[in-house]
């Protein structure tokens, strides 16, 4: 039986009997993997701190008819301190859960990894408020799972974008059925998160309207990609009314 390791972040927990668990894991390198951790929902098991939500670690596992059994973890960073604080918990939740609704198993997506990274540190250190996190967050998720661009021009014609969608961006004349008119601090705020690499991504400034639009296109191309509601889109809408 060989042994693996990997790093990652625990996006997904799910309670399997009495004590154990299965945790879905973004890795850096082979993409998402599912865990069976035996003993793991136990409160002194030597693997529940490990496999608690948003715990990053070097994971040790084994496979066997399919299945990742965990045997141990080296933590590196557990975001304990998100539990003090419901709202920046909320936020982490939508941020893994989305994650996890975006990502696939297997497949390489280390830039979100980053990015889900990234996002879950800024909430703790509150220099960009929650909501400018959130739409940088849903943005740069979209552009890296390859769902939109920077919309810069006209994709008929080459003029100046006002529309926005799923099938790209378009000028007044060429909009199409299902885009949205979208204004110009909004569309350079996409433009800017496109093409910034993801370290610099959140630094920019956008007036809390124009979060609020973009927040609410955001919203709108997540619900074409996931046909199902998120359980933590409607809690982070009940604690934070966003």
């Amino acid at each position: 039986m060989d042994v693996n390791k990997v790093r990652g972040m625990v996006i997904g927990v799910r309670q399997s009997g009495d004590a154990d668990k299965f945790v879905t894991v973004l890795t850096r390198n082979k993409g998402k993997l599912t865990f069976y951790a035996k003993g793991a929902f136990k409160p002194k098991g030597k693997l529940t701190a490990a496999t608690e939500l948003f715990t990053c670690a070097e994971f040790v596992y084994s496979s066997a008819k399919g299945l990742n059994v965990l045997q141990g973890a080296d933590i590196t960073e557990s975001f304990y301190e998100l539990r003090e604080d419901i709202e920046s918990l909320a936020y982490a939740g939508y941020f893994s859960e989305l994650a996890d609704s975006f990502t696939a198993y297997k497949v390489n997506d280390e830039v979100i990894l980053v990015l889900l990274y990234l996002c879950i540190k800024e909430l703790l250190r509150k220099v960009y408020k929650y909501k400018h996190i959130r739409a940088v967050y849903e943005t740069g998720l979209l552009r890296f799972s390859g769902y939109i661009s920077d919309f810069s021009s006209c994709d008929v014609c080459g003029n100046a974008t006002e529309y926005i969608g799923m099938e790209g961006g378009y000028c007044k004349e060429h909009k199409q059925v299902q885009s949205i008119f979208v204004n110009k601090p909004v569309l350079k705020a996409i433009k800017y998160i496109c093409e910034s690499p993801v370290k610099n991504i959140l630094s920019f400034s956008l007036d809390e309207k124009y979060l609020d639009e973009l927040c609410a296109v955001n919203d709108e191309f997540i619900k074409d990609i996931i046909p199902y509601k998120l359980k933590s889109r409607k809690f982070l809408k009940d604690i934070c009314n966003d």
